[in-house]
């Protein structure tokens, strides 16, 4: 009896041991995946935080003024590291007259887009084609298509000769051209999308860019983000900016909102057609409403991963503005030099 004891307790005791070093194996286990984890949660906390810090290109904003000198621009691009910032004026003012010799005086930051002209109007074409061959500017737009209660017909004999301009100079064409809403005064119709249609496939070889992605004002079409996902399917020159729409991006809570989502994820499947903008103004911000609009759109690059934050925040827009033709090198028309207050500058 005694031995028997004496084996029931030897097995016993093997059995504990070999459940102890089992749970000291789990345990062991279980903190070097924890240590795994932390690691890779380390990155890409570290990766997050880049592209937060990253420099900006601002693919949309306005400005109006005298100089931009004299305007709180320079401040605010220095402030939020914006590298580069897209311009032109805003309806009914002479903005390309403001923009040019600005973007004269600051070359290496400001890139000049020209608006101020009837995008109805015969003699407009030779307006575009003479300021483009100054080498000044370096798109066209924001063209206002359908929005803000104006409306012109996209495909209009006048805009499809400045599209061709365009294609020769090789600057994009930005356009504010509502789809996606139902509002009475800016309602994307079907009209609206098959004209658009016929301006892409017409001119492949622009590159044209749909301001605030085509959003428009709420009421929305349930199918906005299906018609956006066709038409950057189908049309490999069409991109969008996201300007103006960083209220809509996050709930009052701070998370992200169900817009936010679905463009996160067209985003996703369309990495290279998407643009940053910021939609600012010198006429209608102050500074710090533009220091909260940029944090706004920095926080929304988190959500989009490493490698798409940085094609949005800066790398698309490097790629069109990197197509832009050089009229003095490429052969194209000198222009007429006028002297401005501080040297000279090419007007035509």
């Amino acid at each position: 009896m005694t031995s028997l004891f004496v084996g029931v307790r030897a097995n016993l005791s093997e059995s504990v041991k070999r459940a102890g070093l089992s749970i000291l194996f789990l345990l062991l286990f279980s903190l070097l995946c924890l240590e795994v984890t932390t690691v890779r949660a380390g990155e890409c906390s570290e990766k997050a935080a880049h592209v937060f810090d990253q420099p900006l290109i601002d693919f949309h904003s306005h400005f109006q003024g005298d100089s931009l000198e004299s305007s709180e621009l320079p401040d605010i691009m220095r402030d939020n590291n914006i590298e580069i910032m897209c311009l032109s004026g805003l309806p009914g003012g002479d903005g390309d007259r403001w923009v040019a010799p600005s973007a004269w005086e600051n070359p290496e930051w400001v890139r000049p887009f020209l608006m101020n002209f009837d995008p109805e109007a015969n003699e407009s074409v030779l307006y575009v084609h003479n300021q483009l061959n100054t080498g000044c500017f370096q798109g066209v737009g924001e063209l206002f298509i359908n929005g803000h209660g104006r409306r012109v017909h996209g495909d209009n004999p006048v805009l499809m000769s400045i599209y061709r301009l365009a294609a020769d100079a090789r600057v994009p064409v930005l356009f504010h051209w509502t789809l996606g809403s139902t509002e009475a005064k800016e309602q994307g119709t079907k009209a609206d999308f098959q004209a658009l249609k016929r301006v892409l496939s017409l001119n492949p070889d622009v590159i044209f860019v749909l301001a605030h992605c085509a959003l428009g004002p709420s009421p929305r079409r349930r199918d906005y983000d299906r018609i956006l996902d066709y038409l950057l399917t189908k049309f490999s020159n069409l991109y969008t900016d996201i300007s103006g729409i960083h209220k809509e991006l996050f709930d009052k809570d701070g998370s992200i909102s169900q817009l936010g989502i679905m463009l996160a994820e067209l985003i996703e499947k369309h990495p290279s057609r998407f643009l940053l903008g910021f939609d600012l103004s010198d006429s209608r911000f102050r500074p710090e409403e533009c220091d909260a609009t940029i944090r706004i759109y920095r926080k929304f690059l988190m959500f989009l991963g490493t490698r798409n934050a940085e094609l949005v925040a800066r790398k698309n827009a490097l790629m069109i503005l990197g197509r832009c033709r050089d009229p003095f090198l490429d052969g194209g028309k000198k222009p007429l030099f006028i002297r401005w207050e501080k040297g000279f500058i090419p007007w035509d």
